[in-house]
C-alpha cells in the first residue's frame, strides 16, 4: 500500500493507506512529505468494504467502518495528533495563522469561534494564508509561529456564505469530503517560521454588534492555554512560552456576526497595530475608536504597556459563598452568562414570598465563572442574606451543571430552575405545604409549562421524536385547574423540577453538552421505584426567546451521545435513536457521529461507571494538562470533574476530603465503581492495554479498590467498599487533619485496605 512520511516542526510520522484514498491523501498532505526516516508514530488505513475503512493511531483508539467522504477529517486529526504528541520542542496551538508583510496574526480559538471562516476571509483580503488549524510557538527567545501547512477545511454551510460574500471563488480548486470542503491553500504554504505580530481571538455570535476589545496579557495567556494541545510535554504545561508571547504581542477579541462588518474595517485595524507595535496610545486609540473599555478593564481606563510573562497567573475564580446554614427548600438555578435571567428570577421570587425568606436558600451554579457575569453573580451574595454563589469550573454541560445544585444545595428539598423561568403567585408556598404532606416522597415533581400568552399551557412531553428531540410537548386538561390532584406524567422539559434531596438519582456523569435529559431522569426515577407528578399549581413561565444569542455552542454530537449513553444506562433500545438520526441529519452524518460515540464508549476506561476528575477550582492550568491527556487515551468525554476542597494551610486534608468526596457522590448515586484521578495523574503509554486486561475483574463484585500501587493519584473504589471507607473517612478538616496524622497519611491508609495494584492506569505523579 501507498505510504508517506509526514513531518511537522521536528516531529514525523507515517501514513500507510489504500491506493481507493490516494487523491484524498495527494490533497490533504502534498506540502508535509518528508525524506524517508524512521517516524516517531505510524498511522495506517486499511480497505474493509467497498467503502469502509478502518484506521489505526497509536494516540487514539481505531476508528471502524469508516466512508471515504469522513475519512478527510478523521485522517486530518489523527496526523495532528500524531504529530503533536512528541511535539516538546514547543508548544502546539489550535489556531490559524496569516501573514501582513512580514508579520504573522495568530487567530486562536475552540471549534465554533469562527476561526477558520475568518481566516478565509482575511486570505481574500491580502493576507497571506499560513493555516486554520495548527502552529508552533519555539520555547526559545523568538516570537515566530510555525505553521502547520494544510489546506483551507470548512464546513458545507460556512463555504456557501462565504461564496456568497465573495470570500471564496465558485471555481476554487476543492475536495468535497461528506460535510467538510477542503480548499487548496491560499497561496501556497509558507516553508519557514513567520515573526508574530499580533494575537486575534474570534467571537462570532450571530446579530452581535462589530467590537475589538484589546485584551491584557493575562486575558490573552489564559486563551492561548485554552488552545494547548501539547501541555503534557511541559512541566509547567507551556505557561511559560504561552505567557511570554502573551506579554509581548497586542491582543485583542475580535465579535463580529457578519462579514460585511469587517470589510474596510479589519485589515485596517490590523495594520495599525502592526505598525505602532502597540504603544500605550496604540491602546487608546482603539479603544476610543470602538467605543468601549478593554475586555479586562472599565470604559475610560487607559490600559498599561503589555505585562510581563510573569503577569500570566492561573485564573482568579471567585470564591463560593459560605454555607449560610440549613433549610427546608434550596431553590436552585445553573447558569451560562445569563446574568439578567438570573437575577429577575431570583429576586421575583424574593419579592412574591417574603414570608418564605428564612426557609428557603437560593444557590447560582455558574458554569463559566470566568465570564462577564461571574462578578455580578458574585455580588449578588451581599444583597440576600440566603443567596450562594458557586463557580463550576471546567464542565461542559447543562445536565452535570444542574446535577451538581443537589451537592450543593442544604435544603431537604430542591427545586432547580432555568436561569430564566418565573414562578405563577402562589406557586412556591403550595410546594412547600406540598412537601411537608410528603416528607418522604421518592417522586420527581414538576408543573405546567405556561406560554407567553399566559393563557396556554402544556403540561408534558409525548415520548416520540421530532427535531433531534426525545418528547414533544402535550397538554393534559387536568391540569386546568390549579386545584387538581396530581397526575402522572411520562416525561417533561427540565425547566422546572423538584423532589427531595436524598431521591435524586442523579444525571449520567458522562453527559456532555446540551440534551438528552428529558425522558432520560423520568424512567431513572420509576426504575427506583418513584413516580414522574405534574402539579397543576406548579405553573411556570420560561423565557425561550434568546436575540442575542446562546452563549454556549449546542451541537448535534452531544445530543446523540447523551441520548446512547442515557438509553444505554437505563437498558433502554437505542436503534430509535440511530433511525431519528438519520433521517434527521442524513445517513453518512448520523453514521459518522454514532461510530465516534460507539468507539469511545468501547475505550476500557468506559468499565468505570464514572471517572472524577479531583481538580481545584484555582488550578485550571492542571485542569488543561489533564484534559490534554485524556484526549490521547480517548476518554476526554468520559470524565467528570469535582471541585476539589481547598485547605491551602494543610493540603492533604483538602486532598483527602476530596477523595472522600468522590466517594460519596458515587454512593448517593447509586454507581456500581467510581474512578477518582488526582490532577498530577501521568498516563503509561500502555493504559489502555492494562484497563482492557483487567476489564473481567473491574466488572466483577469480588474487589475494593484497584489503585497503582497505593499512591492514590488514581484509585478505583468498588460500591461495596463505599460505606467502609466513608466510615473510617473524617468529614470535617479538623477531623480529617488528626485521622491522617494517625494513619500516616491517605496513601498508606489506601495500601493497607486491600487495594488490588492497577498496574498501568497511571504511573507516577507529575
Amino acid at each position: 500500500m501507498p505510504s508517506l512520511i509526514l513531518e511537522y516542526a521536528g516531529q514525523t510520522a507515517s501514513l500507510t493507506y489504500p491506493p481507493a484514498i490516494d487523491q484524498i491523501v495527494t490533497f490533504l498532505f502534498a506540502g508535509l512529505v518528508a525524506p524517508a526516516e524512521r517516524p516517531r508514530r505510524a498511522i495506517t488505513v486499511t480497505q474493509t468494504g467497498e467503502d469502509e475503512f478502518r484506521l489505526v493511531s497509536p494516540v487514539a483508539p481505531p476508528v471502524e467502518k469508516l466512508k471515504s467522504a469522513d475519512l478527510a477529517d478523521f485522517l486530518m486529526d489523527a496526523v495532528i495528533r500524531a504529530l503533536v504528541t512528541d511535539q516538546a520542542s514547543g508548544v502546539a496551538i489550535h489556531a490559524a495563522a496569516l501573514a501582513r508583510g512580514d508579520k504573522a496574526i495568530l487567530v486562536a480559538g475552540v471549534s465554533g469561534a469562527g476561526k477558520s471562516t475568518l481566516t478565509a476571509w482575511m486570505a481574500r483580503n491580502g493576507f497571506r494564508h499560513l493555516t486554520d488549524e495548527l502552529v508552533i510557538l519555539p520555547g526559545e527567545a523568538s516570537l515566530d509561529v510555525v505553521p502547520f501547512r494544510r489546506p483551507l477545511t470548512l464546513r458545507t454551510d460556512a463555504v456557501a456564505a462565504l461564496e456568497a460574500h465573495g470570500v471564496i471563488a465558485p471555481d476554487s480548486e476543492r475536495l468535497t469530503c461528506g460535510d467538510k470542503v477542503v480548499f487548496a491553500p491560499i497561496p501556497a504554504p509558507e516553508a519557514a517560521p513567520v515573526a508574530a505580530g499580533m494575537i486575534l481571538f474570534p467571537n462570532w455570535m450571530p446579530d452581535a454588534e462589530f467590537r475589538i476589545q484589546p485584551l491584557t496579557s493575562g486575558r490573552s495567556a489564559r486563551g492561548l492555554l485554552e488552545n494547548n494541545l501539547n501541555a503534557a510535554n511541559f512541566a509547567d504545561g507551556g505557561l511559560s512560552t504561552l505567557a511570554r508571547y502573551a506579554g509581548s504581542l497586542p491582543a485583542f477579541r475580535l465579535t463580529y456576526a457578519t462579514f460585511d462588518q469587517l470589510d474596510g474595517f479589519l485589515d485596517e485595524v490590523v495594520d495599525d497595530v502592526l505598525a505602532s507595535r502597540l504603544s500605550a496610545t496604540a491602546w487608546h486609540r482603539i479603544h476610543d475608536a470602538f467605543g468601549g473599555g478593554t475586555a479586562d478593564m472599565p470604559p475610560g481606563h487607559t490600559p498599561a504597556s503589555p505585562a510581563p510573562a510573569a503577569a500570566a497567573q492561573p485564573v482568579d475564580i471567585k470564591a463560593p459563598t459560605p454555607s449560610r446554614g440549613d433549610f427546608k427548600l434550596t431553590v436552585g438555578m445553573a447558569t451560562y452568562d445569563d446574568f439578567d435571567g438570573a437575577y429577575f428570577t431570583l429576586q421575583s421570587l424574593r419579592l412574591n414570598n417574603p414570608d418564605l425568606a428564612g426557609e428557603i436558600e437560593f444557590v447560582v451554579i455558574d458554569n463559566n465563572p470566568t465570564g462577564r457575569c461571574a462578578e455580578a453573580l458574585k455580588a449578588l451574595e451581599n444583597a440576600c442574606p440566603t443567596y450562594r454563589y458557586v463557580p463550576f469550573f471546567g464542565n461542559r454541560g447543562t445536565a452535570i451543571a444542574k446535577d451538581m445544585l443537589f451537592t450543593e444545595a442544604r435544603g431537604e428539598f430542591v427545586l432547580c430552575l432555568d436561569s430564566h423561568v418565573l414562578l405563577a403567585p402562589g406557586a412556591l408556598p403550595r410546594l412547600m405545604r406540598y412537601f411537608e404532606d410528603n416528607p418522604e416522597t421518592p417522586d420527581l415533581l414538576q408543573g405546567p409549562l405556561v406560554y407567553d400568552q399566559l393563557d396556554q399551557r402544556s403540561t408534558h412531553f409525548e415520548p416520540v421524536w421530532k427535531g433531534g428531540m426525545y418528547g414533544v410537548w402535550g397538554t393534559d386538561t387536568r391540569a386546568d385547574d390549579p386545584d387538581a390532584e396530581p397526575f402522572d406524567i411520562p416525561m417533561q422539559g427540565m425547566g422546572l423540577f423538584a423532589c427531595r434531596r436524598d431521591a435524586w438519582p442523579g444525571f449520567n456523569l458522562k453527559f456532555r453538552g446540551f440534551g438528552g435529559e428529558e425522558g432520560y431522569i423520568h424512567e431513572k426515577f420509576r426504575q427506583r421505584g418513584g413516580r414522574t407528578l405534574c402539579l397543576p399549581f406548579l405553573r411556570w413561565l420560561h423565557r425561550f426567546a434568546r436575540p442575542m444569542g446562546v452563549p454556549y455552542q449546542v451541537s448535534w454530537e452531544d445530543r446523540v451521545r447523551n441520548y446512547v449513553i442515557g438509553f444505554r444506562e437505563l437498558g433502554l433500545d437505542e436503534a430509535p435513536i440511530a433511525a431519528h438520526f438519520e433521517e434527521l441529519l442524513g445517513a453518512e452524518p448520523a453514521a459518522k457521529i454514532l461510530a465516534e460515540v460507539h468507539a469511545e464508549l468501547a475505550n476500557p476506561f468506559n468499565r468505570f461507571d464514572a471517572i472524577r476528575l479531583i481538580n481545584l477550582d484555582t488550578r485550571p492550568d492542571r485542569l488543561k494538562t489533564m484534559e490534554e491527556r485524556f484526549a490521547a487515551l480517548g476518554i476526554g468525554q468520559l470524565v467528570s470533574r469535582l471541585s476539589a476542597i481547598p485547605t491551602p494551610d494543610d493540603t492533604q486534608t483538602g486532598r483527602a476530603l476530596s477523595h472522600r468526596a468522590a466517594i460519596l457522590d458515587a454512593q448517593r448515586r447509586g454507581l456500581k465503581n467510581v474512578l477518582v484521578l488526582e490532577d498530577d495523574t501521568v498516563f503509561d503509554g500502555d493504559a489502555l492495554q492494562e484497563i482492557e486486561r483487567l476489564a473481567g475483574r473491574i466488572d466483577a463484585d469480588d474487589w475494593d479498590m484497584l489503585s497503582p500501587g497505593g499512591s492514590g493519584t488514581a484509585v478505583a473504589h468498588n460500591s461495596p467498599h463505599f460505606g467502609r471507607l466513608l466510615a473510617a473517612l473524617p468529614a470535617t478538616p479538623e477531623a480529617m487533619a488528626q485521622w491522617l496524622d494517625a494513619e500516616g497519611g491517605l496513601d498508606r491508609f489506601f495500601a493497607r485496605s486491600g487495594a488490588v495494584r492497577l498496574q498501568a492506569a497511571t504511573a507516577a505523579s507529575a
